[in-house]
């Protein structure tokens, strides 16, 4: 079965944002999308209707910062971590950004270096506040 891409804008298509807010919940009783993630796009990928990964992205200007990136148990180690993030990297590409983040402190750092990224002295200013990140800088 193929895989579908999306990145949308919650309150565009509120539907979505809810139907894969419930997902994370059901699926892998994963509670980190909010009500003020809302505010941010966000991308997932479906197989059939089933959520196999999805992700908060904070873009402003040509940076974007991925939060709350989730890749479902049901498909972990196939490699859809990374062909998620490749389809998030052509859909950023088509909105002129030019540069990626990750927060530096989180626990799958191992992955997103396999991925490109890599260790910034750049602080990433979100909700308030700034945050140290890892970079990944588009091609």
């Amino acid at each position: 079965m193929s895989y579908e891409f999306f990145l949308i804008k919650p309150d565009i298509d509120p539907v979505s944002f809810t139907k894969v807010q419930k997902l994370r919940e059901i699926q892998e009783r994963d509670e980190s999308l909010t009500n003020a993630d809302q505010t941010k796009d966000l991308a997932f990928m479906m197989r059939g209707e089933e959520l196999v990964a999805s992700s908060s992205i904070y873009i402003t200007g040509n940076k974007a910062l991925i939060q709350h990136y989730l890749v479902s148990g049901i498909v972990r180690g196939l490699g859809v971590g990374s062909i998620f993030f490749q389809n998030i990297v052509q859909a950023l590409k088509l909105r002129n950004v030019e540069f990626i983040y990750e927060f530096a402190g989180c626990p799958s750092l191992a992955f997103w270096y396999k991925l490109g990224f890599t260790a910034s002295d750049e602080q990433f200013e979100v909700d308030g506040g700034q945050i140290p990140v890892i970079k990944y800088i588009m091609q």
